[in-house]
């Protein structure tokens, strides 16, 4: 319509019209002046060339023509009236103006090309003056009843008020520039920062439907504008991608028989994705691959675990930055999900820290923490909370807190009142000692003394309770009685504890252990007593130690697994994220509500092959590179340091002899007897046994172990005779 349009304008008016090829705008030649000599000016100049024959007519003349024919078409003309018409829509796309994902719209620069038939505007050009167009308002004659259904304010807001262009014909040409301001159920945001937007626009008839105004697409409804220089994107972040039009019918309850042509614009929109994969992507991923770096650093470092944190925050701070392009829904995005993959990993980074600095610095020979197995106690009827002070314990302190005073005073006032010392038959003692088949010991000291060991084991508690619990156990009690009472086995110091704890609750308090030394370590002398407790801390120590050197190969061990996994695991996550394609129903099934998590996920054959590949190639290495490492090991490839008859060897000097074992067996034959007889022989005849001898060496026996001797220093240093 608009090139036939174009067509019969240019052959009618080849001079006084100007047309513009794919333009809907039409510029008459300027006017000639008439200032200077007026006389001089050709009519036929001012004349239509398209007119066959009549009278020349001047510029004046042809604007009273159109002034007349406007005011003969307009006479009696209701502009309300709709005639039966087919309405062309065409949209001549300028620029994007903007895409508001977060808000769900967008902005577009158009032009809205109208053109429809009204025979009311008919009139026979040669009765005026062979006029070939007349230009009319949108307030003088009908326009079609066309609105975007989508649209956030109406196109008469929106597109500028221009004049529309009409033929002999009929036929009404109207196009106006504007923008376009509408909102999207976009689809294909779930694969953001990679996604194409699509949006739908509608457009069809609000009051009038397909019966009055059958609205049809104008050369495939739509064009891009590209001859103008400022149409077009540049340094934007979307561009039209592609445009697809379709028209479909609807019927609505209210009037069935009644068709309603709606015309479907799809704007597919590519997104300038390099800003956020230089910007926000690989800052993340080597934000992640840096927290990963605790897994090289000692566990000595204190900077360790406010380095992980530090980069947890730093990828946090990226989340933020990016939720400002990003709505709030229901769906999973793909940034969200590789930001969730890099917060985890670095998540797990801290953890690990965590763990490997708390195996680091364990000393204990169990991993549970005292808080699980005081819950376990207390699932077994035993209340935690109240074992500062023990009902019992109050009673055997006479009323007293122990926290506060000695339990050195009750115990040695309830003695004296009773006249008994620790080990006489009336004391608690003799009770224990005979519940655990032992004899107590008898002796008779002053009163000082009393107090003196009293005050002395008081004070044993407190060196031996180094983690100020208030109690020791039955395992650490009867250990300790051990280090002291040499001469008892281990099962009498189990059976002499259970029975000095009185509340058998497991657990000796204070109380409990003054007394137990007091009736069983009466008769050992305080500083044997104290060598041998000196004895226990320093094993006790050492227990420490060993469990600390234990638990930190342990963290080590945890260190060297995490240095495999942990990369590896994020580097296939991120070929998988990388390789994954999230797409939304929204676009097939209009009706589709909102989804509530990841979209649907696909994955194509070369992406698997992309994915896939990579991680097997690495795993590979990994396997290969354990492989020789424990072959290494077996083969014993590693260097070692050369000994000291290799070092001599290689500077030409003898090798160091061996000793002679023969020489040795000799020299301390006699030695090894009474060592023999002063330690092993003692012990045989307190049990009741003969001591045995120690067997001398024969003739023969010397000979056999200096043959073996000799033998042995021949395959060691230098090639033997025989």
């Amino acid at each position: 319509m608009r090139e036939s349009l174009s067509a019969l304008l240019a052959a009618t008016l080849p001079q006084a019209v100007a047309v513009i090829p794919g333009s809907a705008r039409y510029f008459p030649p300027p006017a000639p002046s008439y200032t200077q000599q007026p006389s001089a000016v050709k009519p036929t100049e001012l004349s239509f060339a398209g007119r066959a024959s009549g009278p020349e007519l001047t510029q004046p003349s042809l604007t009273s023509e159109a002034t007349r024919l406007r005011s003969d078409l307009l006479r009696g003309y209701d502009r309300l009236a709709a005639p039966i018409t087919t309405v062309g829509v065409q949209i001549r796309f300028f620029k994007v103006e903007g895409v508001r994902a977060a808000e769900g719209s967008m902005r577009l620069k158009i032009w809205l090309r109208l053109t429809w038939s009204d025979e009311r505007l008919r009139w026979n050009a040669a009765e005026y003056s062979n006029l070939s167009y007349a230009v009319f308002g949108e307030h003088e004659v009908w326009v079609p009843d066309i609105q975007p259904y989508n649209t956030m304010v109406g196109i008469s807001n929106t597109l500028d008020a221009v004049a529309m262009t009409v033929s002999p014909d009929g036929s009404v040409f109207w196009s106006r520039p504007g923008m376009l301001d509408v909102m999207c159920k976009f689809s294909g945001l779930v694969a953001f920062p990679f996604d194409t937007l699509s949006c739908v626009i509608e457009m069809g008839g609000w009051s009038l439907s397909g019966n009055v105004q059958n609205i049809t697409l104008e050369d495939g409804g739509y064009v891009f504008s590209s001859q103008e220089e400022s149409a077009g994107t540049s340094y934007q972040e979307y561009t039209i991608k592609s445009i697809e039009v379709s028209r479909e019918t609807y019927f609505y309850p209210c009037c069935p028989d009644e068709p309603w042509p709606i015309l479907k614009y799809l704007v597919n929109l590519d997104r300038a994705h390099e800003y956020y994969t230089t910007l926000v992507i690989w800052p993340s991923v080597l934000l992640t691959y840096c927290s990963m770096g605790v897994f090289f650093m000692s566990c000595e470092v204190g900077e360790r675990l406010s380095y992980g944190i530090t980069l947890l925050l730093a990828a946090e701070v990226t989340k933020v930055v990016m939720a400002n392009f990003l709505p709030v829904c229901g769906e999973l995005l793909w940034i969200d999900l590789f930001t969730v993959v890099c917060s985890a990993f670095s998540v797990l980074s801290l953890i690990e820290s965590l763990v490997v600095l708390s195996l680091a610095y364990h000393r204990k020979k169990y991993i549970l923490p005292r808080w699980i197995v005081l819950m376990c106690r207390l699932a077994l009827g035993y209340d935690p909370a109240g074992r500062t002070v023990l009902a019992d314990e109050t009673v055997l302190t006479g009323g007293v807190d122990p926290d506060v005073e000695p339990c050195a005073g009750p115990i040695y006032r309830s003695l004296t009142r009773s006249g008994a010392g620790p080990g006489s038959s009336e004391g608690p003692g003799s009770v224990w000692l005979r519940g655990a088949g032992l004899s107590g010991a008898q002796s008779t000291v002053d009163a000082q003394v009393v107090a003196s060991r009293l005050a002395f084991y008081e004070s044993l508690f407190f060196r031996i309770d180094a983690e100020a619990d208030g109690y020791l156990g039955l395992e650490d009690m009867s250990r300790f009685l051990s280090f002291i009472l040499v001469e008892w086995e281990s099962e009498a110091c189990t059976r002499v504890c259970k029975l000095a704890d009185l509340n058998q609750d497991g657990l000796i308090v204070r109380r409990e252990f003054v007394e137990l030394c007091a009736t069983v370590l009466a008769d050992e002398p305080i500083p044997y007593v104290e060598q041998a407790a000196e004895n226990f801390l320093h094993a006790q120590e050492l227990t420490q130690r060993r469990s600390r050197a234990h638990w930190a190969g342990a963290a080590q061990q945890v260190d060297r697994l995490a240095r495999l996994t942990l990369p590896f695991l994020y580097t296939t996550s991120l070929l998988v994220l990388f390789q994954l394609d999230l797409s939304d129903p929204y676009l097939s099934d209009p009706g589709a509500r909102m989804i509530v998590g990841i979209g649907v996920p696909s994955m194509s054959t070369a992406g698997i092959i992309k994915s896939l590949v990579p991680t097997f190639v690495v795993l590979l290495c990994i396997v290969g590179w354990l492989g020789i490492r424990s072959y290494a090991r077996q083969r014993k490839l590693l260097r070692k340091q050369p000994t000291r008859d290799e070092i001599r060897l290689r500077n030409g000097a003898r090798p160091r002899q061996l000793p002679n074992r023969l020489e040795f067996r000799r020299a301390f034959d006699s030695l090894g007897v009474r060592i023999r007889s002063s330690t092993s022989t003692s012990r045989r005849a307190a049990a009741g046994l003969r001591p045995t001898a120690v067997p001398a060496l024969s003739e023969d026996d010397d000979e056999q172990v200096g043959a073996a001797e000799s033998a042995e220093q021949c395959s060691v240093s230098v090639p033997c005779p025989l």
